[in-house]
């Protein structure tokens, strides 16, 4: 259950400190000098040796969330079932409930439960935990990618989401579903988000993906409650110009990027893809002004890249009023050459300036872009934003599919805030996430979560491995 961990941390000699690591258990020598100012050193993060759980076929999205009430952060996960279902047994969202115990030989988790959506759909891409029913438990809402549904699956209270009692004591049954299969007016759906965007007191669901004419668009379900039952039946395709070359929504996120914010409004942003050559990439804002609904309002960024998924907001600098959001966002680079390095977008929020939201200057003059090198990491894909060392500064985690050094494996790379200005400390951190005792299987770690699993006070990292079929929980060694 345990792969053995040669994480080891360490400093430069002089400039800019270091934080580095060994890979896949085989020594990678990093001897990285920077002729800057020296900076104070971090506090350095380590982890314990990573723990590894089965899951089903191409497991993608996950979210972190106390399902039942004992205090500990759970794991949801959607299995993307892209291959087929030879077994009939097609869409199911996994759930692994924290017992808190996380010192070996214990591993963490209690025993897995897979709940079936319906059985002709075979791709859930996408999941989030939210109290959709105002219940005070958390239910999980689940993007079908290939079939154009939403599913909410019901919280009995205790962290089933099975429909009775004697189902959860054995294992299994019939899910649970809070209402239908929710129907929405997009042709392909792959992230979402939940959040009471209009302030209503009810969650609405966010999805990005294409519409019919494969184009990107983006989708609210406003949610709405009569007499206690709520429902999601008033949908808003918000359609995207033609932009050449780019066909669908990937990555969607809520916040409140305006200033001055209005109390109980919040806006979206959304990474647009392409898939046709040449590749393109742009981040789209939509900005939030009216009851139920999102007018033309919106703004364009341009990024470095291709096949972008990953999107995630935070407040990167300390000690600046007001503390509005600002924007993460990975992509590859256009032309994958030798010694190129991937980009991490971070989009700066400049709340006195209305006009433009953002702040994205050319790759390598951003002050806040962080950089993973090629050999080390190839394509970042899911990103997250949480406290990793303990200094009260919001640092990143972001995975790698695939990398020079070793393709089967992938990355895991942690970048260490530094402080007022907002920006990181580089190279990476590089946390071992590939579970090498699985001969033969594949690996392509791809979404990432940060949490505090075992109620130490320090946050863990969550991992997604879509190849490999398997979830690496990272527990932070912090004394």
């Amino acid at each position: 259950m345990f792969a053995q961990s040669s994480f080891t941390p360490r400093f430069a000699t002089f400039g800019r400190p270091v934080l580095g690591g060994v890979l896949l258990a085989n020594a990678l020598a990093m001897a990285v000098v920077f002729s800057t100012p020296a900076l104070a050193q971090p506090a350095p993060v380590t982890f314990k040796d990573t723990v590894f759980f089965d899951l089903r076929e191409n497991p993608s999205g996950l979210s972190l969330g106390d399902i039942d009430g004992d205090g500990d952060l759970d794991v949801v996960v959607a299995n993307n079932t892209q291959g087929g279902c030879p077994t009939g047994e097609c869409g199911r969202v996994t759930v692994y409930k924290n017992t808190g115990d996380w010192d070996p030989p214990s591993d963490g988790f209690s025993e897995r439960m897979d709940y079936p959506l319906e059985s002709i759909f075979n791709a859930p891409y996408d999941v989030q935990l939210a109290d959709m029913d105002a219940d005070g438990d958390l239910d999980i809402v689940v993007t079908i990618q290939d079939w154009s549904k939403v599913f909410i699956l019901e919280n009995d209270g205790t962290g089933c989401y099975w429909d009775s009692a004697t189902d959860c004591q054995e294992g299994g049954g019939t899910t649970n579903f809070l209402v239908p299969a929710i129907p929405t007016d997009s042709d392909t759906i792959f992230s979402l988000s939940v959040a009471d965007i209009n302030g209503d007191g009810v969650k609405d669901i966010s999805i990005a993906g294409s519409d019919v004419n494969l184009k990107p668009q983006a989708e609210v379900l406003w949610g709405r409650e009569t007499e206690g039952v709520f429902d999601w039946d008033v949908n808003q395709p918000i359609l995207v110009p033609n932009f050449v070359n780019l066909d669908r929504g990937k990555g969607i996120v809520t916040g409140s990027f305006q200033y001055p914010q209005v109390a109980g409004r919040l806006d979206m942003a959304m990474t647009l893809e392409g898939t046709q050559f040449p590749y393109t990439e742009k981040l789209v804002i939509f900005r939030y002004d009216d009851d139920d609904a999102f007018p033309p309002i919106w703004d364009v960024y341009m990024v470095d890249g291709m096949r972008g998924a990953g999107l995630a907001t935070g407040v990167f600098r300390t000690g600046v009023e007001p503390a509005v959001l600002d924007l993460v966002s990975t992509h590859r680079h256009l032309l994958l050459q030798p010694n190129d390095e991937h980009t991490v977008h971070i989009f700066e929020n400049q709340p006195n300036q209305p006009s433009e939201l953002f702040i994205m200057q050319e790759p390598g003059e951003h002050a806040l872009d962080v950089y993973v090198p090629r050999d080390l990491g190839r394509g970042p894909y899911g990103v997250a934003t949480g406290l990793l060392n303990g200094d009260a500064r919001v640092d990143l985690a972001v995975v790698c599919p695939e990398s020079d050094f070793s393709p089967r494996a992938g990355t895991l790379a942690i970048f260490l805030a530094h402080g007022k200005a907002g920006d990181f400390y580089e190279p990476p951190t590089f946390v071992d996430v590939y579970d090498e005792t699985r001969i033969g299987v594949g690996s392509k770690p791809c979404f990432v979560k940060i949490g505090d699993l075992d109620q130490d006070g320090h946050n863990d990292v969550v991992v997604t491995n879509w190849d490999g079929d398997y979830l690496a929980v990272a527990i932070n060694d912090a004394p």
